[in-house]
């Protein structure tokens, strides 16, 4: 199974603005299908957990800071009722934090749950699927924001 990774982008700028960029990032050969955009209006938002068998995206902040967690989903023995048959790899997640600041592209696999918490106001992400929207729904796995504990929101002032 493919693991997470980080695509690096970069930052051009002039005397007229700034051109952030990545140009490792090739959709053609990613099969990008779908193109959507996140805006978290604060700090306090939390948007977890969630992941697909098929699915995969590529996430990158546009604007702000914000903190990523990506855990494999592992197929129960014993399902849950009401739930699905998946659980997620308590043992195993990593965490991200993206910004503006230093563009980057997050490779979230198929396989694998997601969840963001913004550490700026107002982040602005973008998200590239090689799903559509009707594939995307077909392959939805959703799990509590807290499913791995609260404590993995909490950030550390340094």
């Amino acid at each position: 199974m493919s693991k997470p990774e980080l695509i690096n982008g970069g930052v051009a700028s002039d005397d007229r603005g700034f051109l952030m960029f990545s140009n490792d990032f090739d959709p053609v050969k990613e099969g990008i299908r779908r193109v959507y955009i996140i805006n978290n209006i604060n700090d306090k938002v939390v948007r977890a957990f969630h992941g697909h068998l098929e699915e995969s995206k590529y996430i990158m902040v546009l604007k702000g800071t914000v903190k990523f967690v990506l855990t494999e989903m592992m197929q129960q023995e014993t399902p849950v009722p009401g739930k699905f048959d998946y659980a997620l790899d308590s043992g195993d997640s990593t965490e991200y934090n993206l910004s503006d600041k230093v563009p980057r592209i997050l490779k979230v696999p198929a396989g694998w749950a997601n969840g963001m918490k913004s550490l700026t106001n107002d982040s602005v992400i973008i998200v590239f699927s090689n799903r559509t929207l009707d594939e995307s729904k077909d392959d939805d796995i959703r799990f509590d924001w807290d499913e791995l504990g609260e404590k993995i929101w909490e950030t550390k002032n340094r």
